[in-house]
């Protein structure tokens, strides 16, 4: 604060002023007054308090200085800090409000600083009085008038708090001072009185702030004189329609009477006359509100004298509903500026009721305070009972409702009032009130009226009405146990008191028997104490002839009756009375009730008292085994008894007696395969592996042991074949659990483990994959196992005695639920199988049967090759084999089974590659010398596991291709040159497939080994045919595979020189056809012969965005083929020879309509070649020179077609040949005619060499 006046008093004094002010030299002074300050600025508020001119020059300022004097600002913030922090002197306070009013007048931008400034000001009540507040009063008014926007209400609210202060005064002053606080508030509130006559908004917020903050001031009487006028026009303005005035005049009256007024004749003028005021529609219910809001103790006042205030504040509509009760979320006459009511239906009556419920409340603290009238009292209960039955709807009445809330809590504080006064009748009203609310809404009002009555148990008259109305509670809703908590409670009661109870009880005509059962179980232990009266009780429990004519009811009581009865913990005598009773009844219902309605009862009680009090049973388990034998019978009841039955397997086997065992496993096979509920079965799946582990672990005989497990290991291996897949997975699962710990306990027998159960096992599989009963007795090659006639045993001669349920035809279940699970099950089944095996394959190859079972074994791998999905249990399984085998016999139909495998199965290639090292391991296994029939199918094998080929990012041989070379070059040794050759080619033709994959290297290697293979001996030519078709093949492909298709070509060329210098017939002209474009020779006519376009090139354009350079390489490539037919055509015989002439001259024919000038010219030397090197071609030499010159001449002078520089150079080509001799099969002298017309052609060169050729050859025959 120093350093900001330092700053302030500096810029005065720099400021220019008029040579008259004594501003600069007061600020001078000023400034060394505050400069020579040592103390805290903690302390310096006071200092500035006695040095007044510290503060003179910062007045003097803002009287001098205007807006856009840069110290004007610095001064009124110096000055609002001094005020702030209570530095101003008194002196200073008329002068600073001058120039405050002259400021706002003049500088709007300062308002916000002068409003800032009022409230300090008047923090000291002796600072700014008098005169000065009302001058300050009149500045904060002028602010509001002047104000805009958010400024307004920031001015309202610094107005109200200077109110506030004001009226504060009076009370914290004395003598004088007291009186002139009290003159000013005197001032202020006719200031404000005078604004609201003028019905202007500000002058009743104004006159609200004075009576709402104004309290401590009207406790003078002075002010409080002057209450009586202002409380008279207040209630004038009730009838004008402006909503935001009688919004403020009910504020203000509410808070005269509840805050201000103490005389009783007032408050009930102001009531009176409120209810009476003549309001428009929407303004009444402005007036709900008003009353709404008056509390107990205003009421209280004015009943005192005048109980007609009751009538108009209690009065209800006639009727009302629960719509018409919302929540009053707030009330709108706290609300200043009140510009609509709200519109929500029945508003004005959900005020009238809520103000109803909500005076018992404050009815409670007057009499804990000061006692209560009771006949108002009285008038109170007869209107809340009379509103209370005009609402309809109750039922519809939630505890989250507001009305709900109220009205609960009403009734609960007025029965503590009247309890507390001791009226009895009026408390039992209210109870009687309290239930026919409940029967409206029970859940909302139920709990009152049973807390009510259990608190003035003593006190009640009307328990029938009680107990009727938890009865149909508890019917209509037994989730709320509405008749339970009755009877707990009836327990502690007194026994006077509970004997009034209970006679009351047995006097209802509508309580049900089961409730008074409940009632008797409940209140068993005191029956002792009052016999009479629970004799009444039992005979509404069980009346006479209610089970022919109600079944239902009767087994409702059974139920009820034995859940109670086995908790007791009875002892074992009355056990086996009640139980001895219980069968002799369950016989007579047996034949007495179809339905079993009660029976199924009978048995839910039974076990739940197995259950509770199974262990103290004993001699009562042949009586229970009875009647669940009995019931089991019956398909309804099954599943009941499969309840008992897994509590008794739970925890109560070592209590039962030894015949009962066997009966237990008897009754789960009924329970897995009888009921079709699929959690039972799972559930009896684990009874059985209870029972199982039970009668292995215990000190039965041996006999007794094989004899239950035999039982529980066929049940499970039926089981095996349920679809459902929880079921059939938990069976698989604990048959294996038992075999082995069956095998831990010593007790395992092989030869039924064989023959039978394994056996079954493995079909169980097949069941589970491909839902089949499968045994493999029909299967190709079965009668090759030595022991095939060895089956499971015959019927009836199963360990188990039929009582595992091991008749598979009669067992049916639910349609199958997931593949994938099955399949999983399939795999399951078969490792495990497996995994049993060859762990004890030493020993369980000495049994009988065992060879059968291994080719069944082998036959189902087989058939589950053939799935995709079950390939890796496949492989898994033969894993396996790898290593326990150690007998020749076992190891070919290993052998067998692997190649099978190979040939059948569609496996992924990681699999393959498995499967083939597999098959190699295997064939090695077989001997140093194999069958030639075993190596046909090692290789038939190893040719199908290729198909699963997939090639990777290397460029290498992929491990299955390596594994195949591998084979060849190792197995391969002892085999037929044949058979490596049509090895080759089957691999070539995999290749070829689209869904197969293979590298390039593994292509060309069987290209080259198959070259190899033909150049080492002799064939016939239906393979030489088939080679070379599969060769050709990769022409079409030579596109993705240049490489393959370039080793195919050499190798093409390689076998036809090899043909051609060998005496057999030749593939070379059908084959150089396809290389070439052109069509089979057998699709050629006349017409159509050289109007076809090449293949290659159609090819091209059609495969080929830039098609242009594709041509070129198209036609580079048939050019060089053409060379090798003309190397070729030196050794051909002359069958071929004319062959290969014919089909040059026709690539020659072809190659200008497709545009293949190059090719054109190739050929052209080609076909010179050939009819210059063989003389047997020259009667076609002669036709085609001839054709060739005579096609030129026409074109150019018949024609006037112009030659394309191919085609000359092609004509100059054959007469340079003629020149240099080199074609000595064509006469010049037969050409004489074409070559006289060449002489006159336009072609300069051609005519040249047409001239020295009819020159030598005239020379030729002058000398002959």
């Amino acid at each position: 604060m120093q350093a900001e006046i330092v700053e302030t008093l500096e810029a005065l004094t720099k400021e220019k002023l008029p040579k008259q002010s004594a501003l600069k030299e007061e600020a001078k002074t000023a400034l060394l007054t505050v400069k020579e300050y040592q103390g805290s600025d903690k302390d310096f508020p006071a200092f500035a308090k006695e040095n007044k001119a510290i503060i003179q020059p910062l007045v003097t300022a803002i009287q001098e200085l205007q807006l856009k004097h840069k110290p004007f600002l610095l001064c009124f913030a110096a000055l609002h800090r001094i005020i702030t922090r209570g530095a101003v002197h008194a002196e200073f306070v008329k002068p600073i409000l001058v120039e405050f009013e002259k400021s706002i007048e003049t500088y709007p931008e300062v308002r916000i600083r002068v409003l800032q400034m009022l409230l300090p000001f008047v923090q000291d009540p002796l600072l700014v009085r008098g005169e000065d507040l009302l001058y300050l009063f009149k500045i904060g008014i002028l602010l509001v008038e002047t104000s805009r926007n958010q400024s307004v209400n920031t001015s309202r609210v610094i107005i109200c708090h200077v109110v506030a202060h004001a009226f504060e005064r009076p009370s914290t002053l004395k003598d004088e001072s007291r009186q002139v606080a009290i003159q000013d508030c005197k001032n202020i509130l006719s200031i404000a009185v005078d604004s609201a006559q003028r019905n202007n908004v500000f002058g009743l917020d104004l006159l609200t702030a004075c009576i709402v903050d104004g309290e401590q001031g009207f406790r003078e009487k002075e002010i409080l004189m002057m209450l009586g006028d202002i409380i008279e026009f207040l209630l004038s303005k009730l009838e004008c329609t402006q909503l935001p005035i009688i919004s403020r005049v009910l504020n203000m009256l509410h808070c005269i009477a509840e805050n201000i007024q103490r005389d009783s004749a007032q408050l009930i003028w102001i009531l009176v006359s409120v209810s009476k005021a003549g309001m428009s529609e929407q303004s009444r219910v402005l007036r709900e509100e008003f009353f709404y809001q008056v509390s107990y103790k205003t009421i209280w006042a004015a009943a005192q004298k005048d109980r007609s205030i009751c009538q108009i504040l209690f009065a209800v509509p006639a009727k009302a509903t629960v719509g018409q009760l919302p929540p009053i979320k707030s009330l709108y006459t706290q609300q200043i500026n009140r510009t609509a009511i709200p519109t929500e239906t029945g508003y004005q009556v959900a005020l009238r009721f809520l103000k109803l419920f909500s005076l018992p409340g404050e009815m409670e603290k007057e009499v804990y305070r000061q006692g209560c009238d009771q006949e108002l009292l009285s008038v109170y209960i007869k209107h809340l009972s009379r509103a209370v039955r005009e609402i309809e709807d109750l039922s519809t009445l939630e505890h989250a409702c507001h009305a709900a809330q109220m009205l609960t809590e009403a009734l609960g504080s007025a029965e503590r009032v009247v309890s507390q006064l001791g009226l009895n009748e009026c408390l039992n009203q209210i109870l009687s009130l309290e239930y026919w609310l409940a029967e409206k809404n029970f859940g909302l009002f139920y709990g009152l009226a049973s807390e009510a009555t259990l608190r003035h148990m003593e006190k009640v008259t009307i328990w029938r009405e009680f107990f009727d109305l938890a009865a149909k509670m508890q019917m209509q809703d037994p989730e709320q146990e509405t008749w339970g908590q009755l009877t707990h409670n009836l327990k502690e009661f007194p026994k006077t008191d509970l004997k009034n109870a209970l006679r009351e009880a047995c006097c209802s005509s509508t309580v049900r028997s089961t409730f008074y059962a409940s009632l008797f179980l409940g209140l068993v232990y005191r029956v002792s104490e009052l016999p009479e009266e629970f004799e009444q009780i039992i005979k509404k429990v069980f009346p006479i002839g209610e089970t022919k004519d109600h079944p239902e009811e009767t087994a409702e009581r059974i139920t009820s009756f034995f859940e109670v009865y086995f908790v007791c913990r009875l002892p074992e005598a009355t056990h086996q009375i009640v139980l001895g009773q219980t069968k002799e009844l369950a016989n007579s219902l047996s034949a007495q009730s179809p339905d079993a309605l009660v029976m199924k009862e009978i048995l839910s009680s039974l076990s739940l008292g197995v259950r509770s009090a199974g262990e103290s049973l004993q001699g009562s388990w042949t009586e229970i085994y009875h009647i669940l034998a009995m019931a089991i019978k019956q398909p309804c009841l099954a599943s009941t008894v499969f309840d008992i039955i897994q509590i008794i397997t739970d925890r109560l086997l070592p209590f039962l007696p030894k015949e009962c065992l066997l009966e237990t496993a008897r009754i789960l096979s009924v329970c897995c395969t009888g009921i079709k509920d699929s959690n039972v079965s799972l559930f009896a799946l684990g009874c059985v592996k209870e029972l199982t582990e039970y009668i292995l672990g215990s000190e039965h005989s041996t006999k007794s042991c094989l004899e239950v497990w035999h039982v529980s290991l066929c049940l499970l291996c039926t089981m095996a074949y349920d679809v459902r897949d929880d079921i059939r997975d938990s069976a698989i699962a604990q048959v294996f659990e038992s075999i082995y710990l069956c095998r831990d306990k010593k007790l395992l027998e092989w030869q039924p483990l064989t023959e039978i159960f394994l056996r079954r096992l493995l079909g169980a599989a097949v069941y589970a994959k491909d839902k089949e009963i499968y045994s493999g007795e029909h299967d190709e090659g079965f009668a090759e196992s030595p022991e095939s006639d060895e089956q499971r045993s015959p019927e009836g001669v199963c360990p188990c005695g039929n009582i595992g349920a091991c008749v598979l035809e009669g067992y049916e279940t639910a349609a199958p639920e997931n593949s994938k699970r099955s399949a999983d099950s399939a795999k399951n089944l078969i490792l495990a199988v497996s995994a049993l095996m060859l762990e004890h394959f030493d020993e369980i190859k000495k049994v009988s049967g065992f060879s059968s079972l291994w080719a069944l074994y082998g036959r189902i791998l087989v058939r589950f090759s053939k799935d995709p999905e079950m390939a890796s249990c496949v492989v898994s399984s033969l894993k396996h084999c790898l290593v326990s085998i150690s007998i020749h016999k076992y190891w070919k139909r290993f052998f067998v089974t692997v190649s099978e495998i190979c040939t059948a199965a569609k496996q992924k290639q990681t699999l393959s590659e498995t499967l083939i090292q597999m098959l190699k391991l295997s064939h090695e296994k077989l001997g140093s010398t194999p069958t030639q029939g075993e190596t046909d199918v090692f290789f038939a094998a190893t040719t199908s596991i290729l198909r699963h080929n997939q090639i990777g990012r290397h460029q290498g041989l992929t491990p299955l291709e390596f594994e195949a070379v591998c084979s060849l070059e190792e197995e391969g040794r002892a085999c037929s040159s044949r058979m490596r050759v049509s090895t080759l080619l089957a691999w070539l033709r995999l290749t070829q497939d689209a869904s197969s994959q293979f590298s390039s290297n593994f292509v060309v290697y069987c290209m080259s080994s198959l070259s190899h293979e033909l150049q080492q001996a002799v064939f016939a030519t239906e393979l030489h045919r088939e080679a070379v078709s599969i060769l050709l093949s990769y022409h079409a492909m030579k596109k993705t595979l240049p490489s393959c298709w370039a080793r195919a070509r050499k190798t093409l060329q390689q076998l036809f020189v090899l043909e051609a210098g060998r005496d057999v017939q030749t593939q070379v002209i059908w084959a150089s056809r396809e290389i070439l474009g052109l069509a089979p020779s057998d699709r050629i006519d006349a017409t159509t012969s050289v109007q076809n376009k090449n293949k290659n090139i159609l090819r091209a354009i059609s495969e080929n965005c830039n098609y242009v350079q594709v041509i070129k390489e198209e036609e580079k490539e048939m050019c060089e083929y053409l060379y090798f037919l003309e190397t070729l055509s030196e050794t051909a015989k002359m069958a071929t020879l004319f062959e290969i002439y014919h089909l040059v001259v026709e690539i020659w024919s072809t190659s200008l309509l497709n545009s293949l000038s190059t090719l054109y010219l190739a050929a052209t030397r080609v076909i010179c070649s050939l009819i210059g090197q063989r003389k047997e071609l020259a009667p076609l030499a002669m036709d085609w020179s001839r054709n060739l010159l005579h096609e030129y001449n026409a074109e150019i002078r018949l024609h006037k077609i112009e030659y394309s520089r191919f085609q000359r150079e092609a004509v100059s080509y054959l007469l340079d040949r003629i020149l240099e001799d080199q074609i000595s099969t064509v006469d010049p002298a037969q050409l004489h005619h074409g070559l006289t017309l060449c002489v006159n052609a336009e072609d300069r060169a051609i005519s040249r060499r047409a001239v020295k050729i009819l020159q030598k050859a005239l020379l030729q025959k002058s000398s002959q």
